[in-house]
């Protein structure tokens, strides 16, 4: 990961790290500034997140995100059901081992809901104990300190008190102190400065994270970022994603819109469609039909057996018609693996697995992720994918 990386400050301003000429350079950004740039992670000190380690053994990584709050349940203040839980990706050894974030869902809500207004949808969310190495270690920061013990990484007030510190500390067996004040204050040698300013803790996570690091991304679940089939993300897209997309609004300009009843909308697709195909097929001139031929083409020539964004979507459509009370909110297709993600409000959380059967039953793969409770309606994400 590159770019540019910002930590969210606790009067609401940005303190965002650029690296210019090979050093990094901070500057403070509110949150209504008009050039606010295009952020790769936003880092938080942590004192809102709880780190911990916990074995999971599930067989598939949805299994193992339900099972996460229970697991710690003993170790949070507040209710399974008001905590959000991150996960790290799992390790070849020791797959069953996870470290995991918690965090409050509303502190969530309301960090995304910010996030997505300033356009920073695409930004993961880290918190700063999540990037600390293996090994017990304390680092003295601007008002707090950062800390791995054992199985637990977090972030603890500076006025916390050394008593605090010590009762972590003991059991703990070298225990690295970076910061002279923290260390004397705990009766050890200094393995190393403090961390004294925002901006040194700001460029300390951002070197982290761009030589590697791999901090815990807090937007999974829930609050994993979903895009939507659109215009705004066309230019990021390889040509299988644009293929994607003309398919998909190929078929319901062709058969969609008068099974849901939007006709209104046909003109505006049909200009959609035709944008789609002056971007990835200029040589179509605007025409869905030869952009059309001209895609299957080039799948011929490639040869690819997987699942084509046309069937996946032509079969998700059929199945939509037989849930009652089901909206599609988004669609995604992915070329590498050959699945398309939707996102799909429902009346209840029962319509969900009554999707997902009418997928399978028309001979497709089809995985029922998450599934949560959005006012009156339950949304969902469904994964379609071929038998293998």
């Amino acid at each position: 990961m590159s770019g540019a990386y910002a930590l969210l400050l606790n009067d609401g301003s940005f303190l965002v790290a650029e690296k210019q000429r090979g050093n990094w350079r901070t500057s403070t950004i509110s949150m209504d500034h008009e050039e606010l740039p295009k952020l790769a992670a936003v880092f938080l000190d942590g004192r809102d997140v709880l780190g911990l380690q916990v074995n999971l053994p599930a067989r598939n990584e949805n299994e193992a995100r339900k099972a996460a709050p229970f697991a710690i349940e003993d170790d949070v203040a507040e209710a399974v059901d008001d905590i959000h839980v991150a996960l790290r990706e799992p390790s070849s050894d020791q797959p069953s081992i996870r470290d995991l974030n918690s965090v409050s869902k509303v502190f969530m809500e309301n960090l995304s809901a910010q996030l997505v207004e300033l356009g920073l949808a695409d930004a993961k969310v880290i918190a700063a104990h999540s990037l600390l190495g293996d090994g017990d270690i304390l680092i003295e920061g601007p008002g707090y300190v950062l800390g791995r013990i054992g199985q637990r990484t977090f972030t603890l007030d500076a006025d916390i008190g050394t008593d605090v510190l010590i009762g972590l500390c003991e059991g703990a067996s070298d225990v690295s102190i970076f910061g002279a004040g923290l260390a004397s204050a705990l009766g050890a040698q200094p393995a190393g400065d403090a961390l004294e300013t925002d901006e040194r803790v700001a460029e300390w996570l951002a070197t982290q994270v761009d030589a590697g690091s791999s901090g815990i991304n807090l937007r999974q679940g829930a609050f994993q970022v979903r895009r939507s089939v659109d215009l705004g993300g066309f230019k990021q897209w390889r040509l299988a994603g644009a293929l994607a997309a003309v398919l998909s609004i190929g078929w319901f300009s062709a058969t969609l819109l008068g099974t849901h009843g939007m006709k209104s909308r046909t003109a505006e697709l049909e200009k959609v469609a035709a944008d789609f195909v002056n971007v990835g097929w200029p040589e179509a001139n605007g025409d869905v039909q030869r952009a059309l031929v001209l895609a299957g083409a080039e799948a011929g020539r490639s040869g690819s057996s997987s699942l084509s964004a046309l069937e996946a979507t032509s079969v998700l459509y059929e199945a939509l018609a037989s849930v009652g009370g089901a909206e599609l909110r988004s669609v995604r297709y992915d070329r590498d693996r050959g699945q398309l993600s939707a996102v799909v409000s429902f009346e209840s959380f029962a319509d969900v697995d009554v999707l997902a059967g009418a997928i399978q039953a028309r001979g497709l793969s089809a995985t029922a992720g998450d599934a949560r409770q959005n006012g009156n309606k339950v949304v969902g994400n469904i994964t379609i994918g071929s038998i293998s």
